[in-house]
């Protein structure tokens, strides 16, 4: 039986020396000899019954055996023997909050304060606590009080989940670095530091973060998964890919999973490897409207644009707002010349997602192909907007405009065209290199 209790209060006495009475009970502790222990300290009370060590260490066995009712009286005698025993405090705080006793917990953290002192686990056990019940200010100035030196465990993970929950990102992740300086190898604290990283827009950082999570946890889907998340915001279409087919294999009839690796390869432009991935998702979650909406995407993807569109259909269907489903339909009405229906289709999208670029990118380019010139420029316009990086709309831009003969324009919109199309290619062309990359390292 392991003891959480008895390893604190190894560590709370560890500079000092134990008590001679107790050091046989150390010693049966140490190799985890319980009843021995027991017998020891029942045999040490009947001589000595004000000695509140042992008072405590009773109730921490019973706690450890689930018998909190004598647990919680052998540790209110050992805090009414000696009130500065924070141990006991602390000790009791457990035996509530196993029993769900919320507010005995927080009281006898502040009773145990008071008596005892600042004692650093306290104040951290009393800060958590305060945390979880949403008073994350008191929380965050009651950690602050234990100084860095005295610092007891799983006080850096407390004040950095503090600090982040409060949205202070820097604070936050100072705290966690110093987790790591303890112990690089963390998942836990390499995971929350990808996540600080994202939220302080910090992708690269992100990913190094998450890529040592992965290296230290290789076996890990979960680990795979946000690996493969964190690489497609860093534009690493083909390590997500990698990293998932990888999750998958593990965990072969985990939707989840295969869901992120359909989005992986959608993203790397792999439409045709897409659709049978889609298509085994909907075997394990029939019926699910995401599943009909992708595996329509990714069929569009490939050009089978009628099997498309049966699916599209089915996610309408099943999902009423959805707006991108709207939009792939009203993609494959535009290909097929079926011009009403589609611009019927696309303001269906924008009734539903207002800020829905390309569907203002495509109503531009059906008044284009109607020669309804100014009607198309207004779309454009919104649609530059509204997606500023897809070099689509400022080629659709200038041909309006010298449709219209606003020259200066029109070459404006060319050149802004230009520029987008070759920072476009030049991501293409990583996005192949790390294709290439993965499929020679899985070789």
């Amino acid at each position: 039986m392991r003891l959480s209790l008895l390893v604190l209060w190894f560590w709370t006495v560890h500079a000092a020396a134990v008590p001679p009475e107790l050091q046989q009970v150390r010693n049966a502790l140490k190799v985890n000899d319980v009843p021995t222990a027991e017998r020891l300290l029942v045999a040490i009370i009947r001589r000595q019954p004000g000695n509140a060590e042992a008072h405590h260490l009773v109730g921490a066995i019973r706690f450890g055996q689930k018998r909190y009712n004598e647990a919680e009286s052998a540790l209110k005698k050992a805090a009414e023997l000696n009130p500065r025993l924070a141990v006991a405090y602390l000790a009791l705080s457990d035996v509530y909050a196993m029993e769900a006793r919320a507010e005995q917990e927080h009281e006898i953290l502040r009773r145990g304060i008071k008596l005892a002192g600042p004692h650093p686990a306290l104040l951290l056990r009393l800060g958590v606590l305060e945390a979880k019940k949403g008073d994350l200010k008191s929380a965050l100035a009651r950690l602050k009080t234990i100084p860095p030196k005295s610092a007891p465990p799983g006080y850096w993970e407390a004040l950095g989940r503090t600090h982040l929950s409060l949205g202070d990102y820097e604070e936050a992740e100072k705290a966690y670095s110093r987790v790591l300086q303890q112990d690089p190898e963390a998942v836990s604290t390499l995971r929350a530091l990808s996540g600080i990283a994202l939220k302080r827009g910090d992708e690269g950082k992100a990913w190094d973060y998450i890529a040592a999570a992965r290296r230290a946890a290789p076996n890990s889907p979960e680990i795979l998964n946000e690996f493969a998340q964190v690489s497609i915001v860093n534009g690493l279409t083909a390590e997500a890919v990698t990293a998932l087919r990888l999750a998958v294999l593990m965990e072969r009839e985990d939707p989840q999973y295969i869901l992120a690796l359909g989005n992986a390869l959608m993203a790397n432009q792999d439409y045709r490897e897409a659709v049978p991935v889609f298509e085994k998702f909907l075997q394990l979650k029939p019926g699910e409207a995401v599943g009909e909406l992708l595996l329509g995407e990714a069929l569009r993807g490939s050009g089978q644009n009628e099997e498309a569109r049966v699916h599209l259909e089915k996610a309408v269907v099943l999902q009423p707002g959805s707006a991108q489903a709207y939009y792939h339909l009203g993609m494959i009405a535009f290909a097929g010349t079926e011009d009403r229906k589609a611009e019927e289709l696309f303001h269906k999208t924008l009734e539903r997602q207002e800020t829905h670029g390309p569907a203002c990118l495509a109503l531009g380019r059906v008044h284009l192909r109607r020669r309804e010139n100014q009607k198309a420029v207004e779309w454009l316009e919104k649609a530059a907007r509204l997606v500023p990086e897809d070099p689509n709309v400022p080629f659709q831009l200038s041909r309006a405009y010298a449709a219209l003969g606003q020259r200066d324009k029109a070459q404006q919109a060319l050149a802004v065209y230009t520029k987008l199309n070759a920072e476009r290619e030049k991501r293409d062309q990583e996005r192949l290199q790390s294709r290439y990359t993965s499929k020679r390292q899985g070789e």
